[in-house]
């Protein structure tokens, strides 16, 4: 495990995208894939509400009309998780404690699917990217909606993001001006 951490390029995303709305899920949908493994905080919505909102919901709803199984994974404790599962009438896990691959696994069991039909969503290199690159899942790498509410503890993470990323743009310049340099500059 302590090599996976210590690789910088498992801290690069598949695709880096402003919002999960960017993402051409249709697109995806034609080329095999079926289940969205996602991140709830600040890549679906803010820290500042505690239930899902009108585009949250309308998002998980039109993932669903596509086709896809919808799998929230997150971080958060499972009094805040289990209000938006309940509402949403979704499954996923609570305390995932991301970038360990323990929650990716239990969420995983609640389908019939093959890696290589997923993709996960999430809005933090630290935790989201790398379990995403650790499990072998395309990850999509989004802007976080509103930093303003991160808790302490991502606030931690994404000043070691800062790190990585210098580190990712001087071992791999190309993937880095590819898929992060919109998000963290030239």
């Amino acid at each position: 495990m302590i090599f996976e951490l210590l690789n910088v390029k498992n801290y690069i995303p598949f695709k880096s995208v402003k919002r999960v709305q960017d993402i051409n899920f249709e697109e995806l949908y034609k080329n095999g894939k079926r289940v969205v493994l996602t991140d709830l905080d600040n890549t679906l919505i803010s820290y500042a509400y505690d239930e899902p909102n009108e585009d949250m919901t309308s998002f998980i709803r039109g993932l669903e009309t596509i086709g896809y199984t919808v799998i929230i994974i997150s971080n958060s404790p499972a009094s805040r998780v289990n209000r938006f599962l309940k509402a949403l009438d979704l499954k996923g896990i609570s305390y995932a404690k991301k970038p360990l691959k323990s929650g990716m696994k239990q969420a995983l069991e609640f389908v019939d699917a093959k890696k290589e039909e997923m993709v996960f969503l999430g809005d933090q290199l630290m935790t989201d990217v790398l379990v995403g690159n650790r499990m072998n899942i395309e990850t999509y790498l989004v802007d976080a909606i509103e930093r303003k509410s991160e808790k302490w503890y991502t606030k931690i993470n994404r000043t070691m993001e800062k790190f990585v990323v210098r580190r990712i743009k001087r071992k791999y310049s190309s993937e880095y001006n590819e898929k992060l340099s919109e998000r963290y500059g030239r």
